[in-house]
Parts: structure tokens; sequence; C-alpha cells
């Protein structure tokens, strides 16, 4: 009979290991119920929308949750717990949570979506359902099973994903009057190996980065260089508080399985800022609120 994971256990885990990093780092669903905001759950993740008014920004926020849904619990490995937590955290968005919620506590003029499952189960920022099931952890262990039935792998996405892309298009649908920008939040490592050429040379990531083109599938267009060199400026300016070093870059590698909410009329912003810039709360709030201002 094979081994059940201890699900009580990784949530106690997880949330240490989010407080040792970035205490305050969570998706507040209490408070911004209590703002009267109309907080719709779908799928893996919650939209939230103001409860009266235009909506001229939708904000997607796909990997900053943690959740382990009990009714996937046949899908999970049994992993020791003190190895999974750290994997479920190291592997999202450090700080998007705790963005999402500061957006949401203001909701005037703003939709915000925030998916609430961790990446290792289900990857909200990808496109093609074939990819929201990752087959192995970005870093650290995994979380899913290594036999999982494809069957089971597609009811994940079905369920979690799609749902959570659906309402965030239909928003875009039913507010297309009004809906000037679409912003995806998120943030990575300071060291990593991926695609850009910072990344495979090892060196240290800028402080922030804007994406400026891509390669896609079905329309959609980032924000004008114009736009992008004020938003640059703007950023530098709480950045290099904190770090006098601090560069914002304009990359244009994102590709299409990285974007699923592509509108065709309004122009995205997508923005990563590096992790170690968001561990201390004051630090995060400051830059949170010169975000605000100009997203």
């Amino acid at each position: 009979m094979r081994a059940v994971l201890d699900l009580s256990e990784v949530r106690r885990r997880i949330d240490e290991r989010q407080a040792e990093l970035a205490p305050g780092d969570v998706f507040d669903l209490e408070r911004v119920r209590a703002t009267g905001a109309d907080v719709r759950e779908v799928g893996g993740g919650f939209l939230v929308l103001p409860g009266s008014g235009a909506i001229e920004v939708v904000h997607v926020v796909p990997h900053g949750g943690t959740r382990l849904p009990a009714a996937f619990a046949d899908t999970y490995t049994d992993t020791d717990p003190s190895l999974l937590a750290p994997s479920i955290v190291d592997n999202g968005d450090l700080g998007t949570a705790a963005m999402a919620t500061r957006l949401a506590l203001q909701p005037k003029g703003r939709a915000v979506a925030f998916f609430a499952c961790t990446r290792l189960l289900a990857d909200a920022n990808r496109s093609l359902p074939q990819q929201q099931v990752p087959r192995a952890a970005y870093r650290g262990v995994p979380l899913l099973r290594a036999d999982l039935p494809e069957a089971r792998r597609r009811e994940i996405a079905a369920e979690l994903v799609q749902p959570w892309h659906t309402a965030i298009e239909q928003c875009l649908v039913d507010h297309a009057r009004t809906v000037r920008r679409v912003v995806h939040h998120h943030s990575f490592d300071e060291f990593a190996g991926a695609v850009t050429p910072h990344d495979r040379s090892r060196e240290r990531r800028p402080a922030a980065m804007l994406f400026q083109d891509r390669v896609h599938n079905g329309g959609g267009t980032f924000l004008p260089a114009a736009e992008l060199e004020r938003l640059v400026a703007a950023l530098l300016v709480p950045l290099r508080a904190l770090d006098p070093a601090a560069r914002v870059e304009v990359d244009s590698t994102y590709v299409a399985p990285a974007m699923p909410i592509v509108p065709r009329t309004v122009p995205i912003c997508v923005y990563e800022l590096r992790k170690d810039l968001l561990r201390d709360r004051d630090a995060r709030e400051q830059l949170f609120a010169a975000l605000l201002d100009i997203l």
C-alpha cells in the first residue's frame, strides 16, 4: 500500500519556511473579503473584482500560492515533508502573494487573479495543457508521483488551471471597453540557470526585469518602448534605495507556453523582481507602493 503524504505536516513546514524567508508573504483572503470586494474562487485560485465601478487593470499572479488540495492527495509523492516543503516555497515567486493582497485590498479599478495552488502541482503560467502539470520540480524535490497516469494529470489541469484562465479571459471580455492593461507579477532567484544570457553566464540577475517582446501564439502586444522606459525609470528609484547598484533590464525571451493570458488588443506588462529584495517586509512594502503608483 502506498504511503500517504502528511499534508498537515507539510503545511506546517511551508508556513515555517515562508516566515523564515519573507514574513507576511501570504494572500490574506480574510482581509480581502472584508473589503466588500467580489471574491470568486475559480479552479485553483481566486479572482477579485471591485464591488462597483470600471476595471482598468487586470493583475495576474500565477506563482504566489502554496496550497496542496486534499482532493489531489492521490497524486502526491510520500516525500519527506522536510524536503518537500522547502521545494514548494522555493519554486514559488516570493513576494507576489503579499503583492496580490496589497492590490486586492485596494480593488478600485482593478481585478486581481491569484493562483493559490503550489506551482509543483499546477503551473498556471503555462498556456499549453500538457505543460500545466509539471513532470519535475524546477528546483528541489517533486510533488507529483512519477507514475501519475496521464488521465489524472489532465484532470489536474482541467480542474485547477483552466477554469482560472477562463475566468480571467471572461473578465477581459466583460470589461473590454475599460481595461487598458494586463500586468503579470513575478519574482526570480538571485542566481539561476535558465534561458536568458545572464542566467546562462551565472551572473547575478538584475534587480528587476521587464519584457518587451516575445514569440507568441494568438496575438497580443507588450507595452510600447516609451512606456517601458517610464516604468524602468520609476522602478529604479525604490530599487536603488535598497541596492545602490540595482539595475532594471528589458528582455525579449518570454515565449508562448509561458504566457497564458494574451489579450489581442490590451497591452501586457510582465515584470520580475529579484527575490532577495522582497524578503524584508518594510522593503517589500516600499517597492509595492512604488509599483502601485506606476502600474
